[in-house]
Order: structure tokens, then sequence, then C-alpha cells
């Protein structure tokens, strides 16, 4: 994926033996199909065209949508709830800060301008989907505070209302 993002170069060894360098252009799609003129198979008329179609692996952590690319991080209950600044690393080899505000539920989208695919002279745009992560065990002192929290939000009920949007 990162070669789609940057563009790069490969070599071919094609069906006579040689081999062709191909220029892969920054922002290519999968499937999509590059014309190579002039290096096909021969023939009265002279050499032929060859088409290579392309193939973009999949990334780990990294999808694409279009000119977009998306990426899934975690944040923690505190992140979350109190707001926080994060890192998150981007296609390119960077890192981007994403301002999370206070109150943000798991499954909020952030757009960050301008660190998608660009194709020609459009740029798309990286979306970050936070997904609020929990430890798996809690010591007693955390236990407590989740606790207190508990306490101090009882009157808060996300359902609220739920029935009646499932009835419509």
């Amino acid at each position: 994926m990162r070669s789609a993002y940057n563009g790069t170069t490969v070599k071919l060894r094609r069906g006579n033996g040689q081999t062709t360098t191909v220029r892969v252009p920054k922002g290519v799609k999968d499937e999509q199909r590059l014309k190579v003129a002039g290096k096909g198979h021969s023939g009265p008329g002279g050499n032929g065209d060859l088409f290579v179609t392309i193939k973009v692996k999949d990334h780990p952590f990294f999808t694409r949508d279009g000119q977009n690319v998306a990426v899934t991080v975690p944040v923690t209950v505190s992140e979350a709830a109190l707001g926080a600044t994060i890192e998150v690393p981007t296609l390119d080899g960077n890192h981007v800060n994403v301002k999370i505000p206070a109150g943000t539920s798991s499954g909020r989208r952030f757009r960050v301008k301008g660190k998608g695919f660009t194709s020609g002279s459009k740029t798309g745009n990286m979306i970050v989907t936070v997904d609020i992560e929990l430890p798996k065990t809690l010591d007693d002192q955390a236990k407590e505070a989740v606790e207190a929290f508990a306490k101090a939000t009882e009157d808060f009920d996300p359902r609220a209302g739920l029935s009646e949007k499932a009835a419509e």
C-alpha cells in the first residue's frame, strides 16, 4: 500500500525474457491498468503496448476508501472522557496529532485533511476512527476509581430511548 501511496518503479520480466522498468504513479488503485507504450509483443506494425494490472496489497493498519486513508486508533477511557491529543502514524511514515475532545465515544471519526492518496491534482484525507480500549484486568485502586465514576454518572443512560428508536 505504501508503494501505491508514494508511487514507485518496478522491474518486470516479460515473456521474451527481457526486463522492463514500469513507473507506478502515486495514488494508483488496486486493479488499475497501466499502459507501457511500445513494450508489448512485436508484430508487423512494430512493437505493441504492454498493459500491467496493479495489485495493491492490503496493509495491516491502514485501509483505503477511494482517495481517503482510514485507520482505527485505540484510546483509553480517560483520553475519551477528558480529552487528549494523540499521535497517529500516517501512511507516509510520519505522524500527525489528532485532538480528541472530552466526551468522545468509541467509533467517532476525525478527518485529517490532505493525508490521503494523491491522484492527479486531488488529494484525499485520513479518517481516524477512535476505539476505546479497556485494560483486561483492574487492580483494586483502578476498580475503586471506576466504581466512583459509575456512581458519579449514574444518571447517564446511553440506552435511553433505544426501544423507541427500534420501534420506528
